[in-house]
Order: structure tokens, then C-alpha cells, then sequence
């Protein structure tokens, strides 16, 4: 990069001076990498820049205190600094959302009309349903996306208690023809799991959307889920017999390239798409929400592994690097971040990604483009 920036100095000097006066409206590295863009018309991102190197009598210190002026942290890396304080501010929160709402025990919708949000120390907190295995309970989360995926688990429950026999005789009878029945015992990470969450994912779709949040609302979601649960169960089950599918189409099109080189970088990339969108509990992950989003994902790889038996490998290599620049940076960073529903949803970013870059005739959902995937990769991080 730095070639297409000669002379570096008078281009440094250039930077200052446009910066010079301005209110800061973001990170240094951000607008660095905007400058080099508009400067070289090539894509840099804020990561490409080594902010350690600068010397520590240039880097801001950051210093927190309370009301009463006692230090509560200090140092240079914001992150870091979100994450101490996260702790403390988290501590104080749930023990404050505990005296706001706390209900425990239901086996039925006996809580009233449950609120979006309730501010807690002056912050947003989140009102969701909690799964407690036997019953039912109510609690306040910090953030958005925690509390509807608890909401999802706790209406679940809830039906589980209320529709027993319904959800009991679609077990019995879930409609997958004879590989789908098969594939049950095999297909996935943990597919002990894989029954009961066929039955899980038909509640939920059967359910309707959106979830209820009083009783009016609940009563309407169980007479849903009697009238359409079995339709929903088909529509579920054509998509495990298309995942299943798939799944053996890779490991049919795997086979096939042992030997041959150059392929073993391709034949990787699908298997850790595979790994990810197939992880534990993959159907109850994706949900209602994404299970057309898995449908898309599965005939995006069939239509890839297609395009390749009809393009030079060359091509495909060159999608795979374009590809790479963005996926490897999450991917070494997932195990970090288990669980952290921030991070699934950037996963699903991704997946998008794939689809414009290796099968550009199934439907994208939205707008993405490696600056957009680089610009919240960032965002992630700094948090």
C-alpha cells in the first residue's frame, strides 16, 4: 500500500492537514483508511494499520471515574477498557433488573403484558421469557438480542407444558421420507439432538410470528400452533432433506478431488461452511427466523459446486482469496466469542458474502461488500 502512497511524507502531512481543527468524528485508523482509499482507489481497512507502533507519548490515556471522582479504570485500549467496566456496570445492572421484574415458576401465562423495556440505572433492559426447564420465568436482559433469543426458548417451554399431546404425536409422526430418516442419526455436529429439534423449529414456525408477549397474544400463538403445526413440520422437513442433501453432495464432490490439485483449499472452505452452519444444534440456532436463510445457504453450495465443474479452477481460487481477506479474521476469532449472539449474526453476514461471490444466482439478503464486513468486523471488535 505503501508504494501507491509516495512521497509517504507529503502524503502524512496531507492527512494532518485535512484533519487540522476538525472535531474527531472516529477512530484514527478509520479515517486513515478512508484517506488511503480516496487517495490510492484501493480498498484498505483500519486493521491494515499497526497502532502499537505509535510511541506512548502519542496515544491517549483514557481516564474513568464515578460520581464522587474515584477512579474506576485507565488505560489506552478502549476495548479493553469497555470490557473491565463492562463487568461492574453488568454486576449493578442485574441486581437492580432483579427489584424491576422477577417471576419465576409459571406453568402458564400469568404475568401480564410483559413490556419491550424498563429502563434499569438509566440504561434500556430488555423484557424476555426464561426457559427454567419445569416452568417458566421472567427476567430483564442487557441486551436485545439475549432477550428474544431467551423469548424463543421460554415460549417454547411454555407450549411444551400447554400443547403436550400435539407436540407428542408430531414426534411420533414427523413427516421425512426414508433418507431423511436416516440422515437423522448422522447429519450435523450433535445429531442426538436432531429429533426433538425438527418437533422445537415446527413449534415455533407453527407458533407465527411475532412471538406473543401477553396472555391475549399467547392464547392466539396455541390456537396457531394447533391449526398449522403439521404444515409447518413439512416445510421444515423439506429443508432437512435438501440439508441432508447437500451435505452428501460435499462429501461426494470432496472424494472426487482427492488428488487433484489445487482443490483441497476449495474443499476446506465448504467443509468449515458446512461445520459452522451445521453446528450443535443447528436447527433450533438458525429457528424460524433463518431456516429460509439455511434453504438459500444449502442451494448457494449445490450451485457453487456446480459452477465449478464448469469454470476454470483459476476462477474459483480467486473468489476463494477475495473470500478469505474477510472470513479469516472471524473465523480465528469465533472460539472467543462462543456464543455471543453479536458474532452468529456477523456469521450470517458472511454467508450472504458467499452467495454474491460463489453463487451469484441465488437471492441476497441486503447489501454486502467486503468494506461493509470490514467496517463491522471493526465495530465487533472495539466492543
Amino acid at each position: 500500500m505503501r508504494v501507491f502512497l509516495q512521497p509517504i511524507s507529503q502524503k502524512a502531512a496531507y492527512f494532518a492537514e485535512l484533519r487540522h481543527g476538525l472535531e474527531p468524528d472516529g477512530p484514527l485508523a478509520g479515517k486513515l483508511a478512508e484517506f488511503v482509499e480516496v487517495e490510492t482507489g484501493k480498498f484498505c481497512a483500519p486493521s491494515f494499520f499497526d497502532m502499537n507502533r505509535l510511541p506512548a507519548e502519542l496515544v491517549t490515556k483514557i481516564w474513568v471515574c464515578d460520581d464522587e471522582g474515584e477512579e474506576l479504570a485507565m488505560g489506552t485500549d478502549v476495548a479493553e477498557l469497555n470490557n473491565r467496566l463492562g463487568k461492574k456496570l453488568s454486576r449493578r445492572f442485574q441486581e437492580t433488573a432483579e427489584d424491576i421484574v422477577s417471576v419465576t415458576g409459571m406453568k402458564e401465562w400469568s404475568c401480564g403484558d410483559l413490556e419491550y423495556t424498563v429502563d434499569v440505572v438509566g440504561r434500556p433492559g430488555y423484557v424476555a421469557l426464561v426457559d427454567e426447564g419445569a416452568s417458566v420465568g421472567v427476567r430483564v436482559f442487557e441486551d436485545e438480542l439475549s432477550a428474544a433469543e431467551s423469548h424463543r426458548e421460554g415460549c417454547l417451554r411454555f407450549m411444551r407444558l400447554r400443547q403436550t399431546d400435539q407436540l407428542n404425536h408430531l414426534r411420533r409422526k414427523f413427516p421425512l421420507k426414508l433418507e431423511g430418516k436416516l440422515s437423522l442419526h448422522m447429519l450435523g455436529r450433535e445429531p442426538s439432538t436432531n429429533a426433538e429439534d425438527l418437533v422445537d423449529v415446527a413449534a415455533e414456525i407453527a407458533m407465527g410470528r411475532p412471538l406473543p408477549c401477553t396472555a391475549e397474544q399467547f392464547a392466539a400463538a396455541e390456537m396457531n400452533l394447533r391449526q398449522n403445526l403439521f404444515d409447518a413440520a413439512h416445510n421444515v422437513a423439506d429443508i432437512w432433506e435438501l440439508v441432508a442433501g447437500t451435505e452428501h453432495a460435499v462429501r461426494d464432490f470432496t472424494a472426487l478431488q482427492k488428488g487433484v490439485r489445487h482443490t483441497e483449499r476449495i474443499t476446506a472452505d465448504l467443509q468449515r461452511q458446512l461445520d459452522w452452519l451445521l453446528r450443535p444444534r443447528f436447527l433450533w440456532a438458525h429457528g424460524a427466523e433463518r431456516l429460509p436463510d439455511l434453504k438459500r445457504y444449502m442451494q448457494g453450495i449445490a450451485e457453487r459446486i456446480r459452477r465449478i465443474g464448469q469454470q476454470p479452477l483459476a476462477r474459483e481460487l480467486e473468489r476463494l482469496d477475495l473470500f478469505e481477506r474477510v472470513y479469516f479474521p472471524w473465523h480465528q476469532v469465533l472460539k472467543e466469542h462462543a456464543g455471543d449472539l453479536r458474532w452468529i449474526q456477523y456469521g450470517y453476514l458472511l454467508e450472504e458474502y458467499r452467495l454474491a461471490i460463489f453463487a451469484p444466482a441465488i437471492s441476497v439478503k441486503g447489501r454486502v461488500s467486503e468494506k461493509r464486513l470490514v467496517a463491522s468486523f471493526e465495530a465487533l471488535s472495539s466492543q
